[in-house]
């Protein structure tokens, strides 16, 4: 077989698994490098991959189409590692055909009753992650897994992933609404449901019996004021703690549903939590959000690479460890907000653009921080170690 065709086989896994183009046009450059081969141009598309080599005065298009593109980080990661090891020469090219064949028979490491359950934690793990107690978790928990149950058996009879998605979505989100509807359905948006302050007094009056003391009680009063300074300080630390916890554990089911070996949960939830707990602790000490998540997605790629076996970083650990850094109750106020602009007029339409405007600067200005942290993060292992940090094992 060309080597380009070979070196095509592998990028072709990346590309239908899940892995990223870039992931996958580093494996292809990999593979030709094990081959001796330089410049062959490429064209990558979602639906198709494009290859032009010379060979002498012969030139040589070749054209691959990607297919139905699912979810099996496993076999990406294999088939990005494979790259590697080629380019290294401890794959001999004779053999690269019989690997191929074994990365591809790599089967998801969950079955679909795991998945589904992971799904389901994932939500309510996000849902206690933006301040929802737990009776919204257990809601969302009953109707991601509704959902992601419904979506298995769609695309076991081989429907387009796209419509599958949407409809299954839109499942969850009318169970959700279920639930929330009536008087109170405003406080279950996003799954979220909040309370009333536990002493049932409203913060004025409990600030007046604290900051408005009678003659002679000016010591008392410090006292008071320190206590509650501490007390707050303390609570904080809590909730900054349950934060980054809750981080770990929705990467970890973020980590199942994208096919992480079972041996990488541990480093998965440690590199959520890392994340999350760099950027609250940041943000706590008074950094802009933005400047802490571009610290907080490099620390990610540091501790990724420094608890990794041969210290690589898993594309599955990164992804799932940086999602809890993004916007996303902002992008899903985004999409909700697109819908209703369209049927808004007068102030309501201007309230609602505004509104729009600002979760669309808030979702653009944290991806691109996350993006910048990524990139910085990889850099800096570059130059300390001079070897890419995108494949693991």
């Amino acid at each position: 077989m060309d080597p380009v065709e070979r070196a095509l086989d592998v990028a072709l896994i990346l590309m239908r698994n899940g892995g990223p183009t870039a992931l996958a046009d580093q494996a292809f450059q990999n593979v030709l490098k094990g081959y001796g081969l330089e410049g062959v141009s490429t064209i990558w598309r979602l639906d198709s991959m494009v290859a032009c080599a010379r060979y002498g005065e012969k030139s040589v298009t070749i054209v691959r189409r990607v297919g139905p593109i699912g979810i099996n980080l496993a076999r990406a990661s294999e088939a990005a590692v494979l790259g590697q090891r080629v380019a290294k020469g401890q794959v001999d090219t004779d053999d690269l055909a019989a690997e191929i064949a074994r990365v591809n028979a790599i089967n998801p490491p969950y079955g679909r009753g795991v998945r589904i359950v992971a799904a389901a934690f994932a939500a309510a793990a996000f849902s206690k992650l933006a301040a929802g107690d737990w009776g919204a978790a257990g809601i969302v928990f009953v109707a991601s897994g509704v959902g992601q149950f419904v979506r298995s058996l769609l695309q076991a009879r081989k429907l387009a992933a796209a419509p599958v998605t949407l409809a299954c979505g839109m499942l969850s989100a009318f169970l959700c609404h279920l639930h929330g509807s009536g008087p109170a359905a405003d406080q279950w948006i996003h799954g979220r449901r909040f309370s009333a302050l536990p002493s049932g007094r409203t913060g004025t009056n409990r600030a007046r019996g604290i900051l408005v003391p009678g003659p002679g009680d000016r010591h008392r009063v410090r006292l008071r004021r320190h206590h509650v300074r501490s007390r707050r300080a303390r609570m904080n630390i809590a909730a900054i703690a349950q934060s980054a916890l809750w981080a770990g554990l929705f990467s970890c089911g973020l980590g199942i549903l994208f096919t992480s070996p079972p041996r990488q949960m541990a480093r998965t939830f440690l590199c959520g939590l890392a994340a999350r707990l760099t950027r609250d602790l940041l943000m706590g000490a008074g950094m802009s959000i933005n400047w802490a998540t571009v610290i907080a997605a490099a620390v990610l790629v540091l501790v990724a690479v420094a608890i990794l076996r041969e210290q690589i970083a898993s594309p599955v650990v990164l992804f799932s460890g940086v999602i809890p850094l993004g916007a996303a109750v902002a992008m899903f106020r985004m999409i909700m907000g697109l819908v209703k602009v369209s049927t808004l007029q007068g102030d309501a339409l201007s309230a609602a653009s505004i509104t729009l405007s600002a979760d669309m600067g808030k979702v653009f200005t944290t991806t691109l921080a996350i993006a910048v942290g990524l990139g910085a993060g990889m850099a800096v292992v570059r130059l300390l170690r001079r070897e890419s940090v995108w494949v693991g094992d």
